[in-house]
Parts: C-alpha cells; structure tokens; sequence
C-alpha cells in the first residue's frame, strides 16, 4: 500500500520481493568494499597478529596458545576455517593463516547487516531496516573490522542474532526463540565475554515481561535460555574451569577498599570518552541524526514494546563500558560497535522521519520526495569513502622490510623481544616476547636472553637496561630502521648484549 499525505504526495514503500532483492544488492557493494580492504591491507592489527598466532599454536595443543585471559572461540574458528580452506586462499603457509582469520571476520561482517536490516525493520519499518544496512555497508569503522583479523564482527553478528530471538521470543512466546537467544548468545560469550550480556538481557526479558503470561512459562523460557547458552557456553566453562576470563574485571578488577564515591568520580570522564569514540566511528553525523529523531515530529513511530530488549542490551553495555574505563582508563573503538548499531538505526529513522515531513509539504509527488532519506543516505555515506578505501592499519607498509631483514639477519631461532607482534610475526616466528612498554623492560625477564628487541621509533629504550631479579646488563645497539616515507611511522631493531 501506499502512503499518502495530507497535500497528495506518496512516499515509496518497499515490498518484500524488492526488499531481498535490495538487500542482495547491499550484501555484494559491503563485500567488494571488504575485499577490496583485505587484500589491500598492509598489515593486520596487533591484536589480528595474536588472534592469528593463537589460531596457528592450536595446530599443536588446541588451548597452549591461548592466554587465559582471552576467550578462545574466535581462534578456534580462524583454526577450522585453516584446515577447511586455508591453502585456497593462498600459497604461503603464513598468509593463509591471516586470511583465514581475515575470512572469518569478512563473513562476520557480511552476516551482520542482513541482522541489522531485521533489528531496524522490527523497531521501525521495513524502509528504515533497508536504510541501516545500507549505511552499515559504507560505514568505514564497520568494513575496517570486517576486513582485519578480529574477533569484534563475528561476535556482533552472534549478538545482534541473539538478540532478534530474544525479539521474536517476546512476540510469539515459543520456547525454541528463548532455547536459540541462549544458544547464540553463548556461542558470542565463547568469543568475547560480553556475549554473556544477551543472555542475561533476555532472561531479564521473559522473567518480567508480563506479556509472557503467568509465572511457569516465564520460568520455563529462562530455563530454555539458559540450556541454549549451556551448549556452547557451558563448554567454555568446562574448558577453561571459570566463568569469566579478563572482562570479570568488570568486578574483580575494583578495590572494593576504595571509597565508593572515587570510582563515581570517574564516570563523567568514562561518558566523554565513550561519547568521543563513538563520534569518531560514526563521523559524528550518524550520532548527531539519532539524536535528532527525538525531536522530528512524523512517522515511523518507534514499536515501543520491540525497543525493550535491543534498548536494555545497549544501556548495560553502555553501562559495562563506562565502568571499566573507570577500572582499566580506556575504551577502544571496537568496544562500541554494538552501541554504533543503535545510533545507525536511529538515525536511518531520523531520515525516514524527515522524508515524511517533507512529503506532507509537498504539493507534488517527485522522486526527491520519495527517496529524500535515500539519497541522503547515499550523499553522506560517500561523503566518507576516504576514510572507507583507506588502509585499515594505516599503511604500515615498512613492517615488511624490517620482517624480511630480521629473517635474513636473525639467525636461527632468534629469540626477540617486541613491543607488538608485527615485525616477528611476519618474520615467520612461531614465538616471542611481548613487551608493550619501555618502563616495563627492566623486569621483562626475558630480555636478559634475548638476541633483538624491536620497538617503534617514537619509544626509544636506554643504552644499558638491568634486567630484574636476575641482574643481567644488557646493552642496546641500533642495528637498523625502517620507517614510512615521511619518517614518522617505523620501527628499530636492537641487538641485544649482554653482562652480569
């Protein structure tokens, strides 16, 4: 059917058929441009280069390679993607590894935004679902992660599924939906811990939603969540004998001899923080239109009773996100793509608010009326493409160079000590030692064995360092650079001597 306005002017509606085939059309555009990103990256991140490591050391004992205080399902599945397709994808043992992690987070990235078409088309409309995809497609935060080696898009894609269940458990009150809601929600918590946060949403959800009926059945759908969850989740508790890995920070972390008003005093600090990252995923125009849908007075009205679960999922991870900057003094941009998600719907309704407005003052049906949010959409999401196409590790292309003299120049199983994995790892080593911060270098114990130490150029360590408790002096000779073109990016290597 048709919408029409008061003054004549109709606004385009979207039919089923056109909207698979629209959604098709988005997935192949979000696939080049995440190609076209993975096979033009530099280098994968560091955080990529350990996520690829873990997954190679699982050839060999499937937990050994992973630090406890990760969660190991993303590894696990950079390891399975290796042995079912790895040598497809390239010829050297080394990259295969990367683009098998690269793959798993492509296809991670791809699956989301169909899920965030069907989270925007539950809360608002079919028109404003398409709209979010489409701006989730182009958005240049959401293609970088898609296209890196890391864990943060599989993970979203599993939360924003579990989340649609937890949804459609509300609507049809079946007890496959809420058994599903957990099983998703425990196979994103075996990929970062947040994905605990749905689980505990959804059974926050049947457990008081009054809409579920009496008390037995909203007892029985938490009882479905929670076998859902114990699947897979329940294997990580087994495997690992805990519940939580690092992010139990979230409570271990405090001093709860602390006075408690000195953690309240960092919470403005932690909201400005949170507000500036996702300023800077959003370029600050997506955020600046989701706020504004609360004042543009037109249709689609926000589904008030789907809002419940997706708004108290983005309130606690708001929430968890505040508190542990408060605990650990920072916040990442990929912590925030769940929340970018709420801000990208929001603001598509915005649009799909502003082109009702302007139909309702329009005399005359023309295309621009029709398709206003459209083609705003289109105009401020090529309005970033710079941003988009750019190298997604900022075109670290020296880290080649120093990789290839450092097996050249290494010798044979050379022991390094890095402040990232980067140049070793591309070097082909199977192990090293991470040292992220100069100060930390004299009880790094492993520096006193060491044969290099590679740190970047703007962290210049001292000549001699002491290395604790065993009291070794090591000395510290530049053996060589390599840098960007314009010298402000680069890494040294070090030979490492040493004297007791």
């Amino acid at each position: 059917m048709m919408n029409f306005s008061a003054r004549g002017a109709h606004l385009e509606t979207i039919t089923r058929k056109q909207a698979v085939v629209r959604l098709l059309a988005i997935l192949i555009i979000a696939a080049a441009v995440r190609i076209h990103l993975t096979v033009s990256a530099s280098v994968i991140s560091r955080d990529g280069v350990q996520y690829v490591s873990m997954a190679r050391d699982m050839a060999d004992d499937w937990r050994a390679g992973i630090p406890p205080q990760l969660h190991f399902g993303y590894p696990l599945l950079i390891r399975l993607t290796h042995a079912a397709v790895g040598p497809l994808l390239a010829g050297d043992l080394l990259m295969q590894w990367q683009r098998s992690g690269q793959l798993v987070s492509l296809m991670g990235g791809l699956c989301c935004i169909p899920l965030i078409y069907l989270l925007g088309r539950r809360l608002f409309s079919r028109r404003v679902g398409m709209l979010s995809a489409f701006v989730w497609a182009l958005l240049p935060y959401a293609a970088r992660f898609s296209a890196d080696a890391l864990s943060d898009m599989p993970h979203l894609a599993l939360v924003l599924a579990g989340l649609l269940f937890t949804m459609s458990g509300m609507s049809t009150r079946a007890w496959p939906h809420w058994f599903l809601a957990g099983l998703l929600g425990g196979a994103a918590y075996c990929i970062r811990p947040e994905g605990g946060e749905v689980e505990f949403i959804a059974v926050v959800v049947a457990l008081l939603s009054p809409r579920l009926g009496p008390l037995p059945r909203r007892l029985i759908a938490c009882v479905a969540i929670v076998c859902g969850f114990s699947l897979l989740g329940g294997g990580y508790v087994l495997a690992e004998g805990r519940l939580f890995s690092k992010h139990l920070a979230i409570f271990s972390a405090v001093n709860f001899r602390t006075p408690f008003l000195a953690g309240i005093g960092g919470v403005p600090k932690a909201m400005l923080e949170l507000i500036n990252e996702l300023t800077q995923t959003l370029h600050g125009v997506w955020l600046f239109l989701a706020i504004a849908w609360r004042f543009i007075p037109a249709k689609p009205a926000l589904r008030s009773r789907r809002i419940i679960a997706p708004f108290l999922l983005w309130m606690l991870h708001a929430a968890i996100l505040v508190w542990l900057h408060t605990v650990r003094d920072y916040i990442s941009s990929r912590h925030v793509v769940l929340l970018d998600v709420g801000f990208v719907i929001f603001a598509c309704a915005s649009l799909a608010r502003l082109q009702t407005w302007l139909s309702r003052r329009s005399a005359v049906s023309t295309g621009l009326v029709r398709r206003f949010d459209l083609h705003v959409a289109v105009v401020l999401s090529l309005a970033t493409t710079p941003w988009l196409l750019a190298d997604i590790n900022e075109s670290r292309h020296y880290i080649h160079p120093a990789a290839a003299w450092l097996r050249e120049h290494g010798g044979n199983s050379p022991q390094v000590v890095s402040e990232n994995g980067w140049v070793p790892f591309y070097a082909g080593l199977r192990r090293w030692d991470a040292c992220a911060k100069i100060e930390e270098l004299p009880a790094h114990s492993q520096l006193a064995s060491a044969d290099w130490l590679i740190y970047d150029i703007r962290h210049v360590p001292p000549t001699q360092i002491t290395v604790v408790p065993s009291n070794v002096v090591v000395s510290l000779a530049e053996e060589t650079r390599f840098t960007d073109q314009k010298g402000s990016r680069g890494v040294i290597i070090y030979r490492v001597g040493r004297r007791r």
